[in-house]
């Protein structure tokens, strides 16, 4: 849990880095300031980008599912996320500004991983020349996903503090920073990583801004404030933060121009933008499963179920629909058989199972589109297989709203036309009268002429 907090933080951190020094690099290379509408659009390619290195970080951790070479010594040498560890806590040279050596790095990773490598047949000696990579061609990792990015690079001092966020624990005061270890932090922890991401927005700022909370705490939201206007508040209210250079604590500040990253008060209450605990998705799905199954359902019946979760998030409820049905499904299917699977071979089995239910039947609706994305990543994550392809769930999880026409209430024309409907009650409209209507292709009792509530602004 520890671990979550910190690694959630980091990553928070860690998409401001990323964005402010695209900014900055744009500005040294002479290019035209981004406008204030791609704000939230260089936030998202940012994710996308750490994304990137946490997936390879899930992967290493798991060397059987053969993403990425890791058994190969040439692999850690030359590629691997476990060599920039030693580069995290050394200190750069005075030009680590300008160079780009990490990023370079990663981006020749990132294009093996997405488009693959396959040696040449091996010599006379017998010896393959190069790594074999599967190609995942994911959407992550297209180049559009991060063009932002990649238009200016990113420097080797913002890029190692970046990986530090991710790589090693928080410091505190009288001990060590330690490695985080991706192979015991589960997908539902990432999951807690970002929830509160989702309520957090980015923008570019059009003066000099000082970010400023309740009692200097901006663990539950914060403000920002013009500096012309921040006299009257008092010091304890502003956020402060550790010089680099000094070691002084002083008030944060985001120039004219910067990129600013940060979740504004109760928005995030107002989104609901909660993750489920895993001990509450488990208990959840398995008590919906045992109304659901029962001593009839064969193996064959499972694969033709559809899971649907309308308040998608990140996928807590998703992934653990599919964990359990593909448990149930091998469950019943070697009872149908009459033999049990090999234990050293059940878990590739199980992942197969879960890959096929995730990619076929499993759809989710939310309306934050980095949730959304979120849940591709962690449904991604969690049924991965050797010898798989990035599964594509692009037709099954959509940004959008579930809730639109759930309930059958209209206004009159007259009613809008005088804005009535501003403060007069909906006329509800039986959904029995408007099935049989639908079906006999005539309008529906009570609904000719008017209009459905949820197509109406809430201000006149």
């Amino acid at each position: 849990v520890g671990v979550s907090q910190d690694l959630r933080d980091g990553v928070r951190r860690s998409i401001e880095l990323i964005a402010n020094d695209v900014v900055t690099r744009r500005r040294a290379q002479g290019l035209d300031p981004l406008p204030k509408e791609q704000a939230q659009q260089l936030a998202l390619q940012s994710l996308r980008y750490l994304y990137r290195i946490l997936f390879l970080l899930f992967a290493e951790a798991s060397p059987e599912l053969e993403v990425v070479p890791t058994v190969v010594g040439e692999y850690e040498d030359g590629y691997g996320l476990g060599r920039l560890r030693e580069l995290v806590q050394v200190e750069l040279s005075h030009d680590a500004a300008s160079r780009r050596h990490i990023y370079d790095s990663l981006a020749v990773l990132f294009r093996q991983v997405d488009q693959g490598h396959t040696p040449p047949s091996p010599g006379e000696d017998g010896r393959h020349e190069g790594l074999r990579f599967n190609a995942l061609k994911a959407d992550l990792f297209a180049p559009a996903a991060i063009a932002l990015i990649d238009e200016v690079g990113l420097s080797d001092s913002e890029l190692q503090r970046v990986l530090a966020h991710l790589l090693l624990s928080k410091e505190k005061k009288g001990s060590d920073r330690g490695f985080i270890s991706y192979a015991n932090l589960g997908i539902n922890q990432l999951g807690a990583v970002y929830e509160g991401l989702m309520s957090y927005t980015g923008f570019f700022a059009e003066t000099d801004l000082y970010e400023v909370a309740k009692d200097g705490d901006s663990s539950k939201g914060s403000w920002v404030v013009e500096v012309d206007r921040s006299h009257d508040i008092d010091r304890q209210h502003f956020v402060e933060a550790i010089d680099p250079l000094t070691g002084e604590s002083k008030p944060v500040l985001h120039p004219k121009g910067s990129f600013v990253y940060r979740l504004a008060g109760r928005e995030r209450q107002q989104s609901a933008s909660y993750y489920t605990p895993e001990v509450l998705t488990r208990f959840v799905v398995s008590q919906a499963l045992e109304e659901l199954l029962d001593k009839s359902t064969t193996a064959a019946d499972i694969l033709t179920m559809t899971v649907c979760e309308p308040a998608l998030g990140s996928g807590a409820f998703a992934i653990e629909a599919v964990r359990q049905l593909a448990e149930e499904y091998l469950t019943r299917r070697q009872g149908e058989l009459g033999r049990d699977i090999d234990p050293d071979t059940y878990p590739k089995e199980l992942q197969k199972v879960k890959a096929s239910i995730a990619l076929h039947q499993v759809y989710g609706v939310d309306l934050n589109s980095t949730a959304v994305e979120l849940a591709e990543v962690s449904l991604w994550l969690d049924t991965m297989v050797a010898g798989l392809d990035a599964p594509w769930f692009g037709l099954h999880l959509r940004r959008g709203n579930s809730l639109i026409g759930s309930r059958r209430a209209v206004y009159s024309r007259d009613q809008v036309a005088s804005k009535a409907y501003l403060k007069d009650v909906p006329r509800n409209v039986s959904v029995v009268d408007l099935a049989q209507n639908l079906a006999s292709g005539e309008v529906a009792s009570g609904t000719a002429g008017a209009i459905h509530h949820f197509l109406l602004p809430a201000e006149g």
